[in-house]
Protein backbone atom coordinates (compact mmCIF):
# COMPACT_ATOMS: atom_id res chain seq x y z
CA UNK A 1 0.00 0.00 0.00
CA UNK A 2 1.27 3.83 -0.69
CA UNK A 3 -0.40 7.26 -0.59
CA UNK A 4 -1.88 8.44 -3.40
CA UNK A 5 -4.64 11.15 -4.24
CA UNK A 6 -8.05 10.23 -5.70
CA UNK A 7 -11.82 10.98 -5.33
CA UNK A 8 -15.21 9.44 -5.86
CA UNK A 9 -17.60 10.09 -8.68
CA UNK A 10 -21.16 8.20 -8.67
CA UNK A 11 -22.31 6.14 -11.76
CA UNK A 12 -26.18 6.29 -12.15
CA UNK A 13 -26.88 3.06 -13.06
CA UNK A 14 -30.04 1.91 -14.90
CA UNK A 15 -32.00 0.60 -12.05
CA UNK A 16 -31.00 4.14 -10.03
CA UNK A 17 -28.63 2.65 -7.66
CA UNK A 18 -25.62 4.13 -7.58
CA UNK A 19 -22.16 2.86 -7.90
CA UNK A 20 -18.96 4.97 -7.05
CA UNK A 21 -15.57 4.79 -9.23
CA UNK A 22 -12.27 6.15 -7.88
CA UNK A 23 -10.89 8.98 -10.05
CA UNK A 24 -7.04 8.98 -10.17
CA UNK A 25 -3.82 9.68 -11.96
CA UNK A 26 -3.26 7.46 -15.00
CA UNK A 27 0.24 6.19 -12.88
CA UNK A 28 -2.10 5.24 -9.68
CA UNK A 29 -4.12 3.42 -12.18
CA UNK A 30 -0.55 1.30 -13.62
CA UNK A 31 0.29 0.35 -9.86
CA UNK A 32 -3.51 -0.58 -9.14
CA UNK A 33 -3.03 -3.01 -12.20
CA UNK A 34 -0.04 -3.96 -11.19
CA UNK A 35 -1.16 -4.82 -7.88
CA UNK A 36 -3.87 -6.42 -8.86
CA UNK A 37 -1.87 -8.76 -11.21
CA UNK A 38 0.87 -9.43 -8.30
CA UNK A 39 -2.20 -10.66 -6.11
CA UNK A 40 -3.96 -12.44 -8.13
CA UNK A 41 -1.17 -14.75 -9.63
CA UNK A 42 0.47 -15.34 -5.75
CA UNK A 43 -3.17 -16.34 -5.55
CA UNK A 44 -3.37 -18.74 -8.55
CA UNK A 45 -6.10 -16.82 -10.28
CA UNK A 46 -4.28 -15.37 -12.75
CA UNK A 47 -1.30 -17.48 -15.09
CA UNK A 48 1.51 -15.99 -16.07
CA UNK A 49 0.60 -14.97 -19.36
CA UNK A 50 -2.62 -12.57 -18.26
CA UNK A 51 -2.33 -9.27 -16.40
CA UNK A 52 -4.62 -6.36 -15.61
CA UNK A 53 -4.97 -3.50 -17.95
CA UNK A 54 -6.91 -0.37 -18.03
CA UNK A 55 -9.30 2.38 -19.78
CA UNK A 56 -10.72 5.18 -18.90
CA UNK A 57 -13.67 5.27 -17.98
CA UNK A 58 -16.08 9.02 -18.79
CA UNK A 59 -18.30 9.76 -16.01
CA UNK A 60 -19.99 12.66 -14.78
CA UNK A 61 -19.83 13.96 -11.11
CA UNK A 62 -23.30 13.74 -9.30
CA UNK A 63 -23.45 17.41 -9.68
CA UNK A 64 -22.76 17.94 -12.72
CA UNK A 65 -19.31 18.67 -14.40
CA UNK A 66 -16.29 16.33 -15.17
CA UNK A 67 -12.90 15.08 -13.29
CA UNK A 68 -10.01 17.02 -12.70
CA UNK A 69 -7.62 17.69 -15.55
CA UNK A 70 -5.07 15.06 -15.58
CA UNK A 71 -7.22 12.45 -13.83
CA UNK A 72 -9.66 9.80 -14.74
CA UNK A 73 -12.24 7.30 -13.50
CA UNK A 74 -11.05 3.50 -14.84
CA UNK A 75 -11.93 0.24 -15.38
CA UNK A 76 -10.02 -2.81 -15.29
CA UNK A 77 -9.84 -5.68 -18.00
CA UNK A 78 -7.45 -8.78 -17.92
CA UNK A 79 -5.04 -8.75 -21.16
CA UNK A 80 -2.66 -11.08 -22.47
CA UNK A 81 0.79 -10.34 -20.70
CA UNK A 82 2.87 -8.14 -22.68
CA UNK A 83 6.68 -8.35 -22.07
CA UNK A 84 10.22 -6.90 -22.98
CA UNK A 85 14.06 -8.00 -21.80
CA UNK A 86 15.75 -5.92 -19.24
CA UNK A 87 19.82 -6.92 -18.75
CA UNK A 88 21.33 -5.55 -15.61
CA UNK A 89 24.90 -5.38 -15.40
CA UNK A 90 26.96 -4.00 -12.73
CA UNK A 91 30.51 -3.44 -11.38
CA UNK A 92 31.15 -5.23 -9.33
CA UNK A 93 28.44 -7.76 -10.43
CA UNK A 94 26.81 -9.89 -7.75
CA UNK A 95 24.61 -7.17 -6.70
CA UNK A 96 20.76 -8.26 -5.81
CA UNK A 97 17.96 -6.81 -8.05
CA UNK A 98 14.54 -5.67 -6.22
CA UNK A 99 11.12 -5.52 -7.26
CA UNK A 100 9.05 -3.91 -4.66
CA UNK A 101 9.87 -7.16 -2.14
CA UNK A 102 10.33 -9.23 -4.48
CA UNK A 103 13.99 -10.75 -5.37
CA UNK A 104 14.56 -10.96 -9.15
CA UNK A 105 17.97 -12.69 -9.10
CA UNK A 106 21.50 -11.34 -8.61
CA UNK A 107 23.82 -9.36 -11.41
CA UNK A 108 24.83 -10.12 -14.31
CA UNK A 109 20.72 -10.85 -14.74
CA UNK A 110 18.76 -10.70 -18.02
CA UNK A 111 14.78 -10.70 -17.40
CA UNK A 112 13.50 -12.16 -20.77
CA UNK A 113 9.76 -11.55 -19.44
CA UNK A 114 9.98 -7.94 -17.80
CA UNK A 115 6.31 -6.82 -17.77
CA UNK A 116 5.62 -4.46 -20.43
CA UNK A 117 5.22 -1.13 -18.40
CA UNK A 118 7.20 1.30 -15.95
CA UNK A 119 9.50 -0.17 -13.84
CA UNK A 120 11.66 0.57 -11.14
CA UNK A 121 14.55 -1.88 -9.90
CA UNK A 122 16.18 -1.36 -6.75
CA UNK A 123 19.93 -2.97 -7.67
CA UNK A 124 21.58 -3.19 -4.14
CA UNK A 125 25.13 -5.08 -2.86
CA UNK A 126 26.47 -5.00 0.59
CA UNK A 127 29.22 -2.19 0.92
CA UNK A 128 27.62 -0.18 -2.19
CA UNK A 129 24.89 2.64 -2.71
CA UNK A 130 21.79 1.15 -3.91
CA UNK A 131 21.25 1.97 -7.75
CA UNK A 132 17.80 2.07 -9.62
CA UNK A 133 17.23 0.67 -13.09
CA UNK A 134 13.86 1.88 -13.86
CA UNK A 135 12.10 3.53 -17.19
CA UNK A 136 9.22 2.41 -19.41
CA UNK A 137 9.23 -0.97 -21.36
CA UNK A 138 7.43 -1.11 -24.48
CA UNK A 139 6.53 -4.86 -25.36
CA UNK A 140 9.12 -6.70 -27.33
CA UNK A 141 11.84 -3.61 -26.20
CA UNK A 142 14.97 -4.80 -25.05
CA UNK A 143 16.58 -2.30 -22.40
CA UNK A 144 20.40 -2.45 -20.76
CA UNK A 145 22.16 -1.01 -17.65
CA UNK A 146 25.44 -1.57 -17.03
CA UNK A 147 25.68 0.14 -13.71
CA UNK A 148 28.55 1.29 -11.46
CA UNK A 149 28.03 0.65 -8.33
CA UNK A 150 30.02 3.20 -5.61
CA UNK A 151 31.25 1.95 -2.60
CA UNK A 152 30.17 3.08 0.64
CA UNK A 153 33.06 2.10 3.17
CA UNK A 154 30.65 0.07 5.27
CA UNK A 155 31.45 -3.55 6.29
CA UNK A 156 30.76 -6.85 4.24
CA UNK A 157 31.14 -9.62 6.63
CA UNK A 158 32.40 -11.98 4.30
CA UNK A 159 35.38 -9.40 2.86
CA UNK A 160 38.45 -8.58 4.49
CA UNK A 161 37.76 -4.50 5.50
CA UNK A 162 39.81 -1.59 6.91
CA UNK A 163 37.61 0.40 9.56
CA UNK A 164 37.63 4.30 10.10
CA UNK A 165 41.19 3.77 12.36
CA UNK A 166 43.15 1.77 9.72
CA UNK A 167 41.98 -1.38 11.39
CA UNK A 168 42.19 -4.13 9.15
CA UNK A 169 39.30 -7.22 9.87
CA UNK A 170 39.08 -10.50 8.52
CA UNK A 171 36.53 -12.94 8.23
CA UNK A 172 36.23 -15.49 11.42
CA UNK A 173 32.97 -17.54 10.95
CA UNK A 174 30.18 -15.32 11.01
CA UNK A 175 31.96 -12.26 12.56
CA UNK A 176 35.18 -10.18 11.89
CA UNK A 177 37.91 -10.48 13.31
CA UNK A 178 41.01 -7.77 14.24
CA UNK A 179 43.99 -9.43 11.91
CA UNK A 180 46.42 -7.57 14.35
CA UNK A 181 46.16 -6.57 17.76
CA UNK A 182 44.75 -3.01 18.93
CA UNK A 183 47.83 -0.22 18.41
CA UNK A 184 48.92 2.29 20.59
CA UNK A 185 47.55 4.73 17.59
CA UNK A 186 44.20 3.49 17.43
CA UNK A 187 43.75 3.16 21.82
CA UNK A 188 45.31 7.26 21.32
CA UNK A 189 42.30 8.50 19.11
CA UNK A 190 40.16 7.01 22.01
CA UNK A 191 41.78 8.17 24.83
CA UNK A 192 41.61 11.82 23.00
CA UNK A 193 37.79 11.53 21.91
CA UNK A 194 36.49 10.46 25.27
CA UNK A 195 39.65 12.20 28.10
CA UNK A 196 40.87 8.92 29.21
CA UNK A 197 43.06 9.92 32.46
CA UNK A 198 46.60 9.12 31.89
CA UNK A 199 48.31 5.83 32.71
CA UNK A 200 51.72 5.70 34.64
CA UNK A 201 54.07 4.18 32.01
CA UNK A 202 51.13 4.10 29.07
CA UNK A 203 52.52 5.53 26.12
CA UNK A 204 50.13 6.70 23.32
CA UNK A 205 52.52 9.94 21.86
CA UNK A 206 55.42 7.24 20.14
CA UNK A 207 55.81 4.20 18.08
CA UNK A 208 52.28 4.37 17.38
CA UNK A 209 52.27 0.77 15.34
CA UNK A 210 53.31 -1.02 18.53
CA UNK A 211 50.03 -2.38 20.15
CA UNK A 212 49.17 -0.95 23.09
CA UNK A 213 49.58 -2.54 26.40
CA UNK A 214 48.59 -1.42 30.11
CA UNK A 215 45.10 -1.55 29.62
CA UNK A 216 42.41 -3.26 31.78
CA UNK A 217 39.78 -5.10 30.51
CA UNK A 218 37.09 -2.46 31.45
CA UNK A 219 39.02 -0.17 29.43
CA UNK A 220 39.42 -2.26 26.04
CA UNK A 221 35.57 -3.05 26.46
CA UNK A 222 35.01 0.69 26.35
CA UNK A 223 37.08 1.21 23.63
CA UNK A 224 35.00 -1.40 21.56
CA UNK A 225 31.48 0.79 22.66
CA UNK A 226 33.11 4.04 21.93
CA UNK A 227 34.41 2.74 18.08
CA UNK A 228 31.25 1.18 17.79
CA UNK A 229 29.29 4.64 18.03
CA UNK A 230 32.06 6.22 16.52
CA UNK A 231 31.53 4.12 13.13
CA UNK A 232 27.36 3.89 13.33
CA UNK A 233 27.79 7.65 13.28
CA UNK A 234 29.63 7.32 10.25
CA UNK A 235 27.59 4.91 8.57
CA UNK A 236 29.92 2.10 8.43
CA UNK A 237 28.12 0.45 11.25
CA UNK A 238 24.09 -0.85 11.25
CA UNK A 239 22.95 -0.30 14.98
CA UNK A 240 22.85 -4.11 15.23
CA UNK A 241 26.52 -4.54 14.27
CA UNK A 242 28.74 -3.75 16.97
CA UNK A 243 32.92 -4.04 18.34
CA UNK A 244 33.41 -6.08 21.64
CA UNK A 245 36.05 -8.26 22.65
CA UNK A 246 36.35 -11.95 21.39
CA UNK A 247 34.93 -14.34 23.48
CA UNK A 248 37.09 -17.43 24.86
CA UNK A 249 36.07 -19.42 22.28
CA UNK A 250 36.18 -17.29 19.63
CA UNK A 251 39.66 -16.73 20.06
CA UNK A 252 40.51 -20.58 20.08
CA UNK A 253 38.43 -20.58 16.88
CA UNK A 254 40.48 -18.43 15.30
CA UNK A 255 43.53 -20.23 16.44
CA UNK A 256 42.29 -23.43 14.66
CA UNK A 257 41.05 -25.01 17.41
CA UNK A 258 37.72 -26.93 17.61
CA UNK A 259 35.04 -26.75 20.05
CA UNK A 260 37.28 -27.55 23.86
CA UNK A 261 35.66 -29.60 26.49
CA UNK A 262 34.89 -27.55 30.34
CA UNK A 263 32.20 -24.89 30.49
CA UNK A 264 34.73 -22.58 31.66
CA UNK A 265 38.05 -21.21 30.53
CA UNK A 266 39.53 -22.45 33.44
CA UNK A 267 38.02 -26.08 32.74
CA UNK A 268 39.46 -25.95 29.29
CA UNK A 269 42.80 -24.58 29.84
CA UNK A 270 45.57 -26.86 28.40
CA UNK A 271 42.71 -29.53 27.09
CA UNK A 272 44.13 -30.14 24.10
CA UNK A 273 48.43 -30.29 23.93
CA UNK A 274 50.64 -30.54 21.26
CA UNK A 275 48.68 -28.15 19.13
CA UNK A 276 50.30 -24.41 18.89
CA UNK A 277 48.91 -21.42 16.27
CA UNK A 278 51.26 -22.27 13.73
CA UNK A 279 50.93 -25.96 13.91
CA UNK A 280 52.64 -28.69 15.86
CA UNK A 281 56.16 -27.98 15.70
CA UNK A 282 58.01 -27.21 18.69
CA UNK A 283 60.54 -25.15 18.91
CA UNK A 284 58.72 -23.00 16.61
CA UNK A 285 59.49 -22.30 12.66
CA UNK A 286 61.83 -18.94 12.53
CA UNK A 287 59.89 -15.72 12.55
CA UNK A 288 56.77 -17.93 13.71
CA UNK A 289 55.94 -14.84 16.01
CA UNK A 290 57.27 -12.38 18.37
CA UNK A 291 58.66 -14.88 21.76
CA UNK A 292 60.84 -14.59 24.38
CA UNK A 293 64.53 -15.30 21.94
CA UNK A 294 68.16 -15.35 22.26
CA UNK A 295 67.64 -11.32 21.05
CA UNK A 296 65.32 -10.65 24.42
CA UNK A 297 67.56 -13.13 27.11
CA UNK A 298 71.06 -13.94 25.21
CA UNK A 299 71.97 -15.67 28.36
CA UNK A 300 69.48 -18.53 26.78
CA UNK A 301 68.48 -19.83 30.30
CA UNK A 302 64.70 -18.80 29.37
CA UNK A 303 64.98 -18.24 25.81
CA UNK A 304 63.14 -20.75 23.17
CA UNK A 305 66.28 -23.00 22.25
CA UNK A 306 67.75 -21.61 19.04
CA UNK A 307 65.01 -19.57 18.42
CA UNK A 308 65.28 -15.47 17.24
CA UNK A 309 62.45 -13.64 15.97
CA UNK A 310 64.61 -10.40 15.65
CA UNK A 311 63.31 -8.41 18.37
CA UNK A 312 64.37 -8.08 22.07
CA UNK A 313 60.87 -6.45 23.03
CA UNK A 314 57.48 -5.40 21.95
CA UNK A 315 56.99 -5.23 18.10
CA UNK A 316 55.40 -3.29 15.77
CA UNK A 317 51.51 -4.98 15.11
CA UNK A 318 52.07 -7.23 11.66
CA UNK A 319 56.26 -7.18 11.67
CA UNK A 320 56.01 -10.76 11.31
CA UNK A 321 53.96 -13.28 8.88
CA UNK A 322 50.50 -13.92 9.07
CA UNK A 323 48.83 -17.54 9.64
CA UNK A 324 47.05 -19.08 6.83
CA UNK A 325 43.91 -17.65 8.81
CA UNK A 326 44.95 -13.44 7.90
CA UNK A 327 45.77 -12.87 11.81
CA UNK A 328 49.19 -11.63 12.28
CA UNK A 329 50.38 -12.19 16.24
CA UNK A 330 47.64 -14.02 17.17
CA UNK A 331 50.59 -16.00 19.49
CA UNK A 332 53.43 -13.58 20.97
CA UNK A 333 53.64 -9.90 20.95
CA UNK A 334 51.36 -9.46 23.81
CA UNK A 335 48.87 -11.27 25.12
CA UNK A 336 45.08 -10.36 24.20
CA UNK A 337 42.26 -9.97 27.05
CA UNK A 338 38.69 -12.03 25.77
CA UNK A 339 35.13 -11.17 27.40
CA UNK A 340 34.86 -14.76 29.06
CA UNK A 341 35.45 -14.80 32.60
CA UNK A 342 38.31 -17.54 34.21
CA UNK A 343 34.98 -18.99 36.14
CA UNK A 344 31.49 -18.18 36.24
CA UNK A 345 31.15 -15.32 38.09
CA UNK A 346 34.71 -14.69 38.55
CA UNK A 347 36.46 -11.41 39.53
CA UNK A 348 39.56 -13.01 37.09
CA UNK A 349 39.77 -12.29 33.70
CA UNK A 350 41.21 -14.38 30.83
CA UNK A 351 44.60 -13.38 28.53
CA UNK A 352 45.39 -15.60 25.78
CA UNK A 353 48.22 -15.87 23.04
CA UNK A 354 51.36 -15.35 25.05
CA UNK A 355 53.48 -12.69 24.81
CA UNK A 356 57.14 -11.26 24.05
CA UNK A 357 58.45 -12.63 27.32
CA UNK A 358 56.82 -16.41 26.99
CA UNK A 359 58.99 -18.77 26.48
CA UNK A 360 57.73 -21.68 27.49
CA UNK A 361 56.04 -24.38 25.73
CA UNK A 362 52.86 -24.56 27.03
CA UNK A 363 52.18 -21.05 27.21
CA UNK A 364 52.36 -20.63 23.80
CA UNK A 365 49.61 -23.99 22.97
CA UNK A 366 46.51 -22.82 21.51
CA UNK A 367 44.88 -24.20 24.48
CA UNK A 368 46.26 -22.21 27.09
CA UNK A 369 44.71 -19.13 29.15
CA UNK A 370 46.26 -17.14 31.55
CA UNK A 371 44.10 -15.76 34.76
CA UNK A 372 44.35 -11.80 35.44
CA UNK A 373 42.71 -9.66 37.35
CA UNK A 374 39.85 -7.92 35.07
CA UNK A 375 41.39 -4.27 36.25
CA UNK A 376 44.93 -5.59 35.63
CA UNK A 377 47.02 -3.61 33.07
CA UNK A 378 50.30 -5.45 32.19
CA UNK A 379 53.13 -4.54 30.24
CA UNK A 380 52.90 -7.60 27.93
CA UNK A 381 49.19 -7.71 28.06
CA UNK A 382 46.90 -6.19 25.46
CA UNK A 383 43.98 -6.90 23.29
CA UNK A 384 42.34 -7.64 19.88
CA UNK A 385 38.64 -6.68 18.76
CA UNK A 386 36.02 -8.28 17.03
CA UNK A 387 33.01 -7.08 15.05
CA UNK A 388 29.56 -8.38 14.52
CA UNK A 389 25.94 -8.82 14.31
CA UNK A 390 24.47 -8.61 17.60
CA UNK A 391 23.32 -12.18 18.80
CA UNK A 392 25.76 -14.06 16.46
CA UNK A 393 28.75 -15.50 17.83
CA UNK A 394 31.25 -16.34 14.77
CA UNK A 395 30.44 -19.89 15.83
CA UNK A 396 28.09 -21.83 17.83
CA UNK A 397 26.85 -21.14 21.45
CA UNK A 398 30.25 -19.69 22.93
Amino acid sequence: ARASEYEAVGIEQPDKRWLYAAVVAPADADDFCAWMTDMDRRSRRLDADHEYAWKPLKVARASGGTARPGMTAFTCEIVGARYGTVNITTIPSGATVIDGERVLGKTPLQLDRARATKFDYTVSLPGYKDEHAKGDLREGQAVNFNLRLKATGAVVFDRTWQNSLGMKMVPLGRAMLGATETRRADFAEFSKAVKLPPVPGRLLDADLSLPVTLVSRAEAEQFCRWLSERERALGLLEPDQEYRLPTDDEWSMAADLTPEPGATPAERNERFGGIYPWGFQWPPPSKTGNFLDVSADPSGKSAIPGYNDGFAGIAPVASLRAGTNQLHDLSGNVWEWVSTPWKHDSPSGVLRGGSWQTGKSNELLSSHRKEAPKDARLPDAGFRIILWNIGTLARGDG
